[in-house]
């Protein structure tokens, strides 16, 4: 395991800046104050802690782990500390300072911190099983006993008055990914960051490998649209000492609502039962049906399973994030757009000169199979970036009645090509 300690240097550095930070910080009944004269000190600790642990945070998330650590000890240490003010010093004293200090260094130290994060899928039901792993870090969970997923348990409180713990739902599906970095319970911090690009990815390849289909939305998840869903965060190591409610953004809570499992798809064809061993041919069990659903998603796995710094792939996982945000835009326009982006992700280059015909051509040579195949997508094409470029230069605001329909076709062409690049992936000699 990577060493993450702060060398000696490094250490003693930050143990001065927090000194002198602390030893000048206010609390006004219970709300830390940092003095304006310690702001030096204060940019020299964020500029140190980044030398080392820019990968995972930015100066804000600094700043705000300094915060919550300084909170939470008083909160710990103090009792009624809502009712007291003065300065730390005096409150906490030396030792106080020094402990803290050496708590704040200890927690920079541990990131990345290892996280599990599950997304609800609202309107998905579960097969029956307590698991299916997709890659080391990916897997379709479900809590199909009581004792499934007990630990995950996050406090959280109504509008209508009342505190309560809100856990994963017994019967459906979930997709729960291992990310490394760093949170403090916004979908920006890069540990969830990172899961949500992930997400968008098993989503949308399962779109495509037909094992999740698009329908109506159901009203009981959430009249007109009012509920967000939930995505649980934990540490992986222990989820009782850090954990998270975070909600999906509404345009994308109002999509995943409309998702599907697809039961006809998880039906084995007459050819694959000649082939292969079922539990149950006729009326296929729940290891038939995860068995089923891993097949369907082998081309998927195979991009799944490249590193998210390889550049070969990374084009092709841009234009599925792409994808996924123009199906879930509310507004067709930017959904339009949102396409259009990602078809040239993942097909498009540095090349300036004529560049809606060497997209055209890329997309016609990649796709058709044959001259007039070809010669139909390239003229679709062309009609399909002339408004693409009305609408980015400003000279149409919107897509009109006839044009509408290049929203669907460039969303079908983009998933196509998406496809087809992944079916590439490892066959290149």
């Amino acid at each position: 395991m990577k060493n993450n300690s702060f060398h000696e240097k490094a250490r003693e550095a930050l143990k001065k800046h927090l000194e002198n930070i602390l030893s000048s910080c206010v609390i006004d009944k219970g709300i830390v104050n940092f003095d304006r004269s310690t702001d030096e000190d204060l940019y020299k600790y964020i500029n140190e802690a980044k030398k080392h642990k820019k990968t995972w945070m930015r100066e804000i998330y600094l700043y705000g782990l300094l915060y919550k650590q300084v909170s939470d000890y008083l909160v710990e240490h103090i009792e009624k500390i809502r009712e007291i003010s003065g300065k730390i010093k005096d409150i906490i004293g030396e030792p106080g300072i020094t402990d803290l200090c050496v708590k704040i260094i200890s927690y920079l130290e541990s990131i990345p911190r290892k996280y599990l994060v599950f997304f609800e899928l609202p309107a998905v039901h579960g097969l029956g099983l307590k698991e299916i792993k997709l890659t080391d870090d990916i897997s379709f969970v479900e809590r199909v006993g009581e004792s499934d997923f007990s630990d995950i348990k996050i406090p959280t409180w109504s509008l209508l008055g009342g505190d309560y713990t809100l856990t994963l739902e017994k019967g459906r599906l979930y997709i729960r990914i291992s990310v490394d970095g760093y949170t403090d319970g916004t979908v920006e911090s890069s540990a969830i960051k990172k899961a949500y690009s992930k997400f968008k990815q098993v989503i949308l390849l399962s779109n495509l490998s037909e094992i999740l289909k698009e329908g109506q939305r159901d009203l009981s998840l959430g009249l007109l649209g009012s509920v967000s869903h939930q995505i649980f965060v934990v540490n992986s190591r222990d989820p009782n000492i850090e954990k998270y409610l975070v909600y999906f953004p509404q345009t994308v809570s109002n999509y995943i609502s409309k998702l599907r499992l697809n039961e006809d798809i998880l039906k084995p064809p007459k050819f694959e039962t000649l082939l292969e061993t079922f539990e149950n041919k006729e009326i296929p069990t729940s290891n038939d049906k995860a068995k089923i659903l891993k097949k369907r998603l082998r081309y998927p796995e195979k991009l799944l399973k490249t590193s998210d710094n390889d550049e070969n792939t990374e084009p092709i996982k841009s234009a599925i994030e792409w994808a996924f945000d123009s199906h879930a835009n509310d507004n067709d326009t930017l959904a339009f757009i949102q396409a259009c982006i990602g078809i040239e992700a993942v097909i498009g280059d540095d090349t300036k000169d004529n560049i809606t015909a060497t997209l055209a051509d890329r997309c016609a040579y990649l796709l058709g199979d044959s001259i007039s195949a070809r010669k139909k997508i390239r003229e679709n094409f062309e009609k399909l970036y002339d408004i693409r470029s009305k609408v980015v230069h400003g000279r149409k605001a919107c897509l009109d009645d006839e044009q509408r329909h290049f929203l669907d076709y460039a969303q079908i062409m983009l998933k196509r090509v998406i496809w087809k690049e992944i079916s590439f992936i490892g066959t290149e000699t």
